[in-house]
């Protein structure tokens, strides 16, 4: 059984039944019927983006990033090529349900500091060498520009992909199990921070509304969480992990500029708000969806909400690889100009058409 008992998860089905028998699902200033079967609606749409996205999301990075401890602690044994290149995909693989998450980076990863323990940016390479080099073993408690996703790349990688098999340390070797291995703790931590507890986040963010929930007073609160997090990270991507390097002119601002992996990053970013919009991870619109919400009361604002959607994914792909590159090259300014444009437009309908839809 999942994160909820049985009485509280229920079926999108059984849920759409008794909103049909609950009236109007109508603003919240209607009658009790039409409040109720809103609260419904918004009660399904939960339970599933915890259960179908927001959980797996966070198991499946909790896996990779065991599989990179695996695959750096192999290198440590026998360094070959081979198994650096091992190393490398794995770091690339964790990367992507990470990245996939930042469309809801609220709750436990917020509240307990998983977001910079992880994936503090700019890292500063000159502390990280000088860490590297003092023989430090106290990862957990180390602070937060030395450790995490992107001191684990520069190892991978160096500066400038100079990272050669020949050039890696036995003390860079030696720090980077440690740094694998302090991956793995946090993100195991917030995985069980959803699946366990008593109560789970899950429970708390699914019982929205319920006595006793004082993290969210009702269910249109956490709906609104969901809608933030989707306005805030396409603002993120747009007006800071592109705009800002690119305005700046500063490679050194470049999130995963090592790995040269920036822009399938943003894309990335971009997806995860796709399925919190969707309340899936396959591509598709739930039953119980913001998608699905806003298509029942403006079909046509949910195709334009799809479509800004795919063209600003899109949009981003146009951009030459590596963007820590490409910023600087006069011919790729169109590209890029295009890609924040597209993901600001985005974010302006999120923030203007979608709330006035989904937060009434």
């Amino acid at each position: 059984m999942n994160l909820v008992s049985m009485k509280k998860f229920m079926s999108s089905a059984a849920l759409l039944t008794m909103i049909s028998c609950g009236g109007s699902s109508g603003g919240g200033g209607g009658d009790d019927g039409s409040t109720l079967a809103l609260q419904v609606q918004q009660k399904a749409i939960l339970a599933q983006f915890a259960n179908f996205v927001i959980v797996p999301t966070y198991s499946e990075l909790a896996e990779k990033s065991a599989a990179l401890k695996a695959a750096t602690d192999t290198f440590a044994g026998a360094q070959t090529q081979a198994n650096l290149d091992a190393a490398r995909a794995a770091w690339i693989a964790t990367r992507i349900p990470w990245e996939r998450s930042e469309a809801f980076l609220f709750g436990p990863v917020d509240s307990n500091g998983y977001d910079p323990a992880m994936d503090d940016w700019p890292l500063d390479h000159t502390k990280l060498d000088a860490t590297v080099a003092a023989g430090s073993t106290d990862v957990a408690t180390a602070e937060t520009d030395v450790k995490g996703f992107h001191a684990i790349e520069f190892l991978l990688w160096g500066y400038n992909k100079s990272k050669t098999l020949a050039s890696i340390t036995t003390a860079e070797d030696n720090y980077l199990k440690l740094l694998t291995a302090d991956h793995v703790r946090v993100t195991a931590l917030l995985r069980d921070s959803w699946k366990e507890g008593s109560p789970s986040y899950a429970t708390v963010f699914t019982t929205a509304g319920e006595s006793g929930n004082d993290i969210y007073t009702s269910p249109q609160a956490a709906v609104q969480e969901m809608l933030e997090a989707m306005i805030g990270i396409a603002d993120e991507v747009a007006n800071g992990k592109i705009s800002g390097p690119y305005k700046d002119q500063d490679s050194n601002k470049v999130e995963s500029q090592f790995s040269y992996n920036s822009l399938v990053d943003f894309q990335d970013n971009l997806y995860s708000l796709r399925n919190v919009y969707f309340g899936s991870r396959d591509g598709t619109a739930a039953t119980a969806s913001l998608s699905t919400f806003v298509k029942a009361k403006d079909a046509a604002l949910d195709v334009q909400v799809r479509a800004e959607i795919e063209a600003a994914i899109a949009s981003i792909g146009l951009i030459p690889e590596p963007f820590r590159d490409s910023l600087k090259d006069p011919a790729a300014a169109p590209t890029i100009d295009a890609a924040i444009a597209a993901i600001n437009t985005l974010g302006e309908t999120l923030n203007t058409k979608v709330r006035a839809i989904v937060l009434p």
